[in-house]
């Protein structure tokens, strides 16, 4: 049988040997996310009647659209479509090359420095790699090649050197009025709805034709006396059939408050907490890409009830122990002591109030101890049966670092490893937290000189000495929904800042009237940042969806998900649609943060200028923005 020492020590190895020295932020585009197995396109969701009608509708106009663009294509003989590539691939190379040397004469002429050296590298990394691809199927060109081969970029690009060299546009229509054109483009998509409905044949159908013409104002978004538009079908949907998300789970919107009495026995007396579920209209996460433009128009106007921002965060959490000079709490140590210190005794002094707890390894108690095992200082704490669970938070300040071989500092969950070993900067105060499941539980916090057990240890500079204040509980975090219809819309509680704010918009959402927008313009200066902030509790991590339209280009502006304050991912480019995007959120309590940024890079107006004109629009719309805790007891 191991002792509880070499029990801490082969954990500690295990965990150090796990963690790799890569870990960081990743930078990635929107096409990236698309390979998720849980997107939408991907498998069978759920739609309303509503929905399914215009994506019906836009499916076979897409088909037949491609169709028509195919026939085109075939008609071009071999040589012909040899030219066209030709000069695609030619165009394509010119603009690379135009690129490389306007960075390159920056670089040479010293106007960048070494971080917008790595951003632009990174940028242009990617970019050659679109070129590579775009331009792979251009070397060898034969009758086989169909309309589908070709990349999105490439149809436009042909698209346009047809209608200019081989005269594929309506001559006719270039003689027309642009009352007459708007006419025939009406006429044009009547006629395409009800050809779709009717079928092939174009037989009568007189209620079909009723159908489509319903379908032709959802997709142009105006509303006509005695006709649905896309939010009252939604809305009427969503009463008559209820409400549905991306994996077909319906939200109860009448359940019971739950009274979490999060330390019974664990804390006495405990105040009693409440956790708000209510529900709300937001419940319903509609799967379906909305098919509004990406050049919808952005709206500022405000509405009494509509959805706003909370001016604060609300903090769930109630305080276990402030570590005063008396504790409420049945602590149990091993090791070297934990004791309770007065603020003057610490550097910077304690985290909040006249005292906190300080482990037992300080630069003096260590000096007698023997190299080739380690020592620990161990401050325990056991839940009992009736414990409802919750996240832990606690905060921790050392005198000048945890540097490793020397130091380590982890916390542990019925002997598994919960908070990996941190690295905490001195003279400052870290908020961590750990999640404790329901029941019986017994929590370590672990302070350990020469965690390893080596026989020697590298020279150490400073002192040794860590303290532990404000530890907290708070309920974990159910299934929660934000889809900014109304300002009931309370489960996922969000603030906005930075410099500029996001703001409440009508002009386009996937679901119901309004999405939240944030915009370059908006921010003054030449580099800066809108953000939204919202914090998550779970017990074993979960996902968070959300959906998004941006219309951004890399190194100009972007959209980035912060967790804890640590880039996760960065999206950039152009989405005609609300598209299904997800990320996966660790244990613990984590703060979220959605944030636009403008010239993330902070390059200047010069370098960006030398870059070339950018066809995006520089913003951001979010709407749907949802939590599925992967505990979901």
């Amino acid at each position: 049988m191991l002792s509880d020492t070499s029990k801490r020590k082969l954990l500690l190895v295990m965990t150090m040997a796990s963690l790799s020295p890569t870990m960081g932020s990743t930078l990635l585009r929107g096409a990236d996310l698309d390979q998720s197995s849980h997107h939408p396109t991907r498998r069978h969701l759920p739609q309303n009647e509503g929905i399914l009608n215009l994506k019906r509708i836009n499916d076979e106009r897409k088909r037949k659209n491609e169709q028509r663009q195919d026939d085109q294509w075939k008609s071009l003989s071999k040589e012909e479509k040899k030219k066209l590539l030709a000069e695609l691939k030619i165009e394509e190379e010119a603009q690379q090359q135009k690129s490389t040397g306007n960075l390159n004469e920056k670089v040479q002429n010293g106007r960048v420095n070494g971080n917008q050296l790595a951003y632009l590298q990174q940028y242009f990394h990617q970019i050659d790699g679109d070129l590579e691809m775009q331009s792979s199927q251009l070397d060898d060109v034969d009758e086989d090649v169909t309309w589908q081969d070709l990349t999105k970029e490439e149809k436009k690009r042909v698209i346009a050197m047809m209608n200019e060299e081989l005269k594929f546009h309506n001559e006719v229509g270039d003689k027309l009025t642009k009352q007459e054109k708007k006419d025939k483009m009406k006429e044009g998509l009547m006629q395409g709805s009800s050809q779709f409905v009717n079928g092939d044949s174009g037989e009568d159908n007189h209620n079909d034709s009723e159908t489509a013409v319903g379908a032709d104002e959802f997709v142009n978004n105006n509303s006509k006396p005695g006709k649905l538009t896309v939010d009252e079908v939604m809305n009427n949907n969503s009463e008559n059939d209820g409400k549905e998300n991306e994996e077909g789970m319906t939200q109860n919107s009448n359940q019971a408050t739950n009274n979490n009495n999060l330390a019974n026995g664990f804390l006495n007396p405990m105040p009693q907490l409440t956790f708000n579920d209510n529900g709300s209209a937001n419940d319903a996460f509609v799967s379906s890409n909305s098919n509004v433009p990406n050049d919808a128009p952005i709206a500022y106007g405000k509405c009494k009830g509509c959805y706003s921002f909370a001016k604060t965060l609300t903090d769930p959490s109630i305080q276990l122990d402030a570590f005063d000079p008396t504790s409420d709490l049945q602590w149990s140590m091993s090791g070297l002591g934990w004791s309770i210190v007065e603020s003057s005794s610490v550097s910077g002094d304690c985290y909040e109030g006249e005292s906190c707890i300080a482990s037992g390894i300080r630069s003096h108690a260590t000096d007698s101890v023997t190299l080739g095992e380690p020592t620990y200082s161990n401050l325990t704490l056991t839940t009992d049966d009736e414990f409802e669970g919750g996240v832990l938070t606690f905060q921790v300040s050392v005198q000048d670092g945890l540097p490793m071989p020397n130091e380590a500092f982890f916390v542990t969950v019925d002997d598994k490893l919960r908070l990996a070993p941190i690295s905490v900067d001195g003279d400052k105060w870290v908020e961590y937290s750990v999640p404790v499941g329901v029941g019986k539980h017994t929590v370590t916090w672990s302070h350990a000189y020469n965690p390893l057990g080596l026989e020697a240890l590298p020279p150490r500079k400073g002192k040794m000495g860590l303290q532990m204040d404000d530890l907290r509980l708070s309920p974990f975090q159910r299934m929660a929904n934000q889809g900014f219809e109304d300002d009931n819309a309370k489960e996922l509680l969000m603030t906005s800042d930075g410099d500029a704010v996001w703001r409440l918009d009508d002009g386009a959402s996937n679901s119901g009237s309004y999405s939240i927008l944030a915009s370059s313009s908006d921010i003054s200066r030449g580099s800066g940042s809108s953000d939204v902030h919202f914090v998550l509790y779970s017990e074993d991590g979960g996902t968070l969806k959300y959906k998004i339209s941006t219309s951004t280009t890399a190194p100009r502006d972007d959209f980035a998900i912060l967790l804890n304050d640590q880039l996760k991912e960065a999206v950039f480019g152009l989405m005609p649609t609300f598209e299904y995007k997800s990320l996966d959120i660790p244990m613990g309590k984590v703060a979220v943060t959605f944030r636009h940024r403008k010239n993330p890079g902070n390059l200047s107006a010069e370098l960006l200028g030398a870059l070339g004109k950018v066809m995006t629009e520089g913003f951001t719309r979010l709407d749907d923005v949802r939590f599925e805790p992967n505990n979901k007891r």
